[in-house]
């Protein structure tokens, strides 16, 4: 039994096998699925993203997915005293809303933990930098009751700006009318986009190709905080030069504490498409 772990869904770009050693705190995610015609694709540790994406390409119809069963986060959560686990958006998914029933579960049958479900509002590197601080203030020995509060003002903190390149995915999922997404795709639009207090998506500017996309990015980035000593995280499907564009360009603007790239994983590549963006701060 442990006395502390963190837990999150999927969408937060992490896996337990491959960046679970970065945490001093256990640490697991509950995967989400994405659903290609009869194929389905579950997002955790192996999945092939590229696969994924080239799948989806190929078949050029409305695909789905679903958020972790609550039976998946019960498995997470049976085996610790205090949990603290981070979902993506609840205005985005519901998984938030299976954490929650799979909290009152464990409690009916272990009333004596601690068990505590936070809605990042956001998703991918937000989710990130909010599970980098919850290990930090448990290395520290906050108390659960404190953490909590702590990570509720880290919502508020975070940010997150993306651009996509791509409406395919957003058209097929009907996140996005098909006669917009292909005028957008014409006119090489790359709409910054950010999330909004209740965690929907917020479109807050119109730019015309990647490289205005990326100086508007980082404008946006000083005029919503003290960019001094930020730790920030730059999250891509398939645009690794646009993210290294994006990554000496912050640092040219800002005395950052570090910049990171990673490669999105399944839930993130799948709305955001190829070529998309993310920045995190």
């Amino acid at each position: 039994m442990y006395k502390w772990k963190l837990v999150a869904d999927s969408s937060c770009c992490l896996t337990r096998e491959e960046n679970g050693g970065e945490f001093s705190t256990p640490f697991e995610t509950a995967p989400l699925t994405i659903k290609v015609d009869k194929t389905e694709y579950v997002d955790k540790y192996g999945l092939n993203v590229d696969e994924m994406i080239d799948h989806m390409k190929a078949y050029n119809k409305p695909c789905s997915t679903s958020c972790p069963s609550v039976s998946e986060y019960v498995k997470c959560f049976e085996d610790a005293e205090n949990i603290l686990c981070i979902t993506i958006s609840s205005n985005l998914s519901g998984s938030y809303n299976s954490a929650l029933q799979a909290r009152n579960m464990v409690l009916e049958e272990h009333p004596e933990r601690n068990i505590y479900i936070l809605d990042s509002k956001s998703t991918a590197g937000d989710m990130i930098l909010m599970l980098r601080y919850a290990d930090e203030l448990i290395s520290k020995g906050t108390d659960f009751k404190e953490l909590c509060a702590k990570m509720e003002e880290q919502v508020k903190d975070t940010r997150i700006l993306f651009s996509l390149a791509c409406f395919d995915n957003l058209i097929n999922a009907g996140r996005m009318g098909k006669i917009t997404g292909m005028i957008a795709s014409a006119l090489k639009i790359r709409p910054i986009a950010t999330n909004s207090p209740k965690g929907t998506i917020e479109v807050i500017e119109k730019p015309r190709g990647e490289k205005k996309a990326i100086e508007k990015m980082v404008e946006l980035m000083g005029r919503y905080k003290d960019m001094e000593n930020r730790s920030v995280i730059i999250i891509n499907c398939r645009n690794e030069d646009g993210s290294l564009t994006l990554k000496k360009a912050i640092e040219k603007a800002y005395r950052v504490k570090s910049v990171e790239i990673i490669k999105g994983t399944g839930l993130v590549a799948y709305y955001s498409d190829v070529g998309s963006l993310l920045l995190s701060f």
